[in-house]
This record gives structure tokens, sequence and C-alpha cells, in this order.
């Protein structure tokens, strides 16, 4: 298989410029001389196109799983940059929202056989279980959030049912673990007793070696966080209090990544309907998302326990600058 880097992007909910990030730092990457792949897997409910100005008349994932195609890279489409090709989702093939489990594997397997520096996974919006699937292909995957409270709910819901999921995949072989995540599976989420932690201590007290693996699970991945809509530097304290959440709740390691301030520019070229990128490239989202590549680019797997403090600064140096460049 291909040495690529898989990084899919993911939000607990719609709304938050989940895809207008993803396109715009498949963008990013190649301008950098990075070799992308960009893959539109919102099935069902496939835009992605819009955002690299490219038409919705190719083929594209949808085609490749009804057997019309035999291998994925053949549906690769050329963008403006000859570092970027563009996988559409299902475009020209309605209703592949719920693809079946065996079209799934034979499109997790041709993702992986792809050869580029980065493979982008543009996901659908929620907890579908194939989003929850997509998500696992890599340990640091990318969650899309605005600050408002029922965006962060919504990712810390779509990350507690990304490990349920995990949980049901890697532990059904131990007798009476399914029923234990059946049961959490019923309990609210802002109940206390819903905890990963508390998850984790009683499949350990059922079967201690289940418990090992879980915790295991919630080590090995580390979502990376990028904020977006961002209105002024201080609403990053929020990194805070998500940090106790991911611990609390998930008993995961959560880096802020990456954050981005409300740009006029942004609506106006998604009114336009033509690419941010190419038409603006100074606004200050693609000059923040230079900084969020390069960062990608040299820092991707480094742990950093202290990421939301140093996002906190990042984004008021970013600020700072950007202010001051208007005030001249």
């Amino acid at each position: 298989m291909a040495n690529s880097k898989i990084i899919a992007i993911a939000s607990g909910k719609g709304g938050v410029g989940k895809s207008l990030i993803a396109a715009n730092l498949a963008l990013t990457l190649a301008a950098l001389d990075k070799k992308t792949i960009i893959i539109d897997l919102d099935l069902g409910s496939s835009n992605l196109h819009s955002y690299l100005e490219i038409p919705n008349t190719y083929p594209g994932v949808g085609d490749y799983l009804i057997a019309r195609y035999k291998r994925l890279d053949e549906l690769m489409v050329p963008t403006s940059h000859p570092n970027l090709h563009f996988i559409p989702g299902d475009g020209r093939t309605p209703c592949m929202a719920n693809i079946a489990f065996s079209e799934k594997v034979r499109l997790l397997l041709a993702i992986r056989w792809l050869k580029a520096d980065y493979i982008l996974l543009d996901l659908g919006g929620g907890s579908a279980f194939n989003t929850l699937d997509f998500f696992a292909m890599s340990p640091f995957g990318i969650i899309v959030t605005s600050l408002e409270y029922p965006a962060i709910m919504s990712f810390l819901v779509f990350l507690r049912n990304f490990l349920f999921r995990a949980f049901d995949r890697e532990l059904k072989r131990f007798d009476g673990v399914s029923e234990l995540l059946q049961e959490f599976r019923q309990v609210p989420m802002e109940e206390g007793q819903l905890t990963i932690e508390h998850m984790v201590e009683r499949i350990a007290e059922h079967d201690f070696a289940a418990g090992e693996k879980a915790q295991q699970i919630c080590q090995r991945y580390q979502p990376r966080i990028i904020y977006n809509f961002c209105r002024h530097p201080q609403q990053l304290h929020i990194s805070e209090k998500v940090d106790v959440s991911g611990k609390k709740l998930l008993r995961m390691d959560l880096v802020h990544f990456g954050s981005f301030f409300e740009d006029a520019k942004v609506r106006e070229a998604t009114y336009r309907g033509v690419s941010l990128f190419t038409h603006y490239p100074q606004s200050w989202f693609i000059q923040r998302m230079f900084q969020v590549a390069n960062k990608l680019i040299e820092e991707w797997e480094q742990e950093d326990e202290n990421s939301g403090m140093h996002l906190q600064q990042e984004t008021l140096d970013f600020f700072e600058e950007q202010t001051a460049k208007v005030e001249e």
C-alpha cells in the first residue's frame, strides 16, 4: 500500500465550514508543493466540488462502488493546481448515503492504495457508521467546529460515538462486553456517569484484558481540533474547557490545532460560487490557512500537552498582525 498521510476531516454537525476548510487546506498543501488528493466522502450530500470551482459533471465514488470503474485513481479530476487532484462523491450516482459493508471495505482499501503525500477525506457531518469508520483510517483526524455551545457538544458527541464504534469493532471478542456497551449507549451524554473513563473502568471490572484494550483504543486516537468562525482570540479560551471534557467524557488527548476568523471574503466567495483560494488569496482565511498547512506539514504527529495555550497565542499573534496591516 502507498505510504500516504491520510487525514479524515469531520464535524459533529453541519454549518461549521468543514468542506470549506477541507477544500482550502488541500489547495494550500498543493501550493506548498505537496502531492495531494482530496476525496468527497459526504456521500448522499456531496458538494465539495463547489469549493474547488469544479463542475459537478464527473463520475466519482458512487460510480466506483457500483463497479463502473476498477480503480479509484481512474476517477481523479485535475484541479487548478497541478499538485491537487479531486475525487468526486456521488454527484452522478444518487442514493449512496447508506453504502453496504462490502462496498465500504472495498473503498477503504482503495483509498489506502492511492499515491500522494496527503489524502484528505471530506466526511459527512454527524455520526453515521460509515463516517465513523472513515474517520478511523488515521489516528490523527481533524474535527472542525464553531465556538457555539451546540457545535462543541456535537463534536464531543461525535467522538463519543466514534469510541463506541471502535469498542464495538475491537472488543466484541470479549464475552459480555457488547452488552455493557449497549447499556451505556442508552444513557444521555449530559449525565455524569456516561464518561469513557467510567465505561473503561466497568469493562475492566468485567474483563481486565478488555479494559486494557479499551484504554489502548482511547490512547491511539488524538483528534486535531480546528475552530472556525472566531470573532476574537479570547474565544479560544474555550479550549481549556474542551480539554477537561476530553479527559472526563472521552479519556482522549485532544490537540487544539488551528483557528479561523469570520471573514467577509468567505461569504462573498460562497455567494459567487467561486474558489476562495483562487479569487481571494489575500483574505484572512487564506493567509491563516497557509500557517495551518505549514504547521500540519511540520508538526502533524507531534504531541503537545499545551496545545490549547499554544493555539491561543498563535491566534492572538495572527489577529494582531492582520489588524496592524489593516490600520496601516
